[in-house]
């Protein structure tokens, strides 16, 4: 049964290749519609562990190994984390059990009948961070060099992620509060950023960064 199912998989290959770190996703797609995901993260420690492209936590349903190989040319070390799991349908996963935030990676294979085929359809959408989006100055601040050392973005992005985070509480339902008290504390939040955007207080956070 192994055999057929190796035979008649579609295949499924990405590579990500981000700073010193390597990505390598594979997709067995098996005739039934469930899949097989192995996501390979090859780099030195630092960028493996970083966080910027995190794989899923173990659990039922995904294994996780991490191990490190010593270069014949040198002494530098690689660090290997390997992550698969036997999925279906749509998958959503998080970094960690405790998290409510999906990975910026879902991925989804559909399975379709007819009478003279069947066709499978793999669908996996790599989300940015929306920095522009979300933090327009922050995004200036990037391609800007003048800009590099300034905290002129900060209380926008202190904004949106205050916003983000009462939202986030009205649909927590271990907590009880009334919508009135969190938009009174947003507007709140927003008048009081809006104050710190003034020169003169931007400036002496400025001084007080260096």
């Amino acid at each position: 049964m192994s055999k057929k199912i190796i035979n008649y998989s579609l295949l499924l290959l990405g590579l990500i290749l981000t700073g010193c770190v390597e990505h390598l996703i594979t997709v067995h797609v098996h005739p039934d519609g469930k899949y097989k995901m192995h996501i390979v993260t090859k780099g030195d420690s630092t960028d493996v562990f970083d966080d910027d492209f995190p794989h899923p936590k173990p659990n039922s349903i995904w294994t996780s190994t991490q191990h490190k190989e010593r270069s014949q040319d040198s002494e530098e070390e690689t660090w290997i984390m390997e992550t698969q799991g036997l999925l279906s349908g749509m998958t959503l996963f998080t970094k960690d059990s405790s998290s409510i935030v999906p990975l910026q990676h879902p991925i989804t294979v559909k399975r379709e009948e007819n009478w003279i085929s069947t066709t499978y359809t793999v669908e996996q959408i790599f989300r940015g961070r929306e920095v522009y989006r979300k933090y327009p100055k922050f995004g200036d601040s990037l391609q800007d060099t003048e800009k590099a050392d300034s905290i002129q973005w900060l209380p926008e992005a202190m904004v949106y992620v205050c916003s983000q985070a009462l939202n986030r509480l009205k649909f927590d339902t271990s907590i009880h509060l009334e919508l009135e008290l969190l938009e009174r504390i947003d507007n709140h939040l927003k008048n009081y950023f809006i104050h710190v955007e003034t020169i003169q207080l931007l400036e002496e956070l400025e001084q007080n960064r260096s």
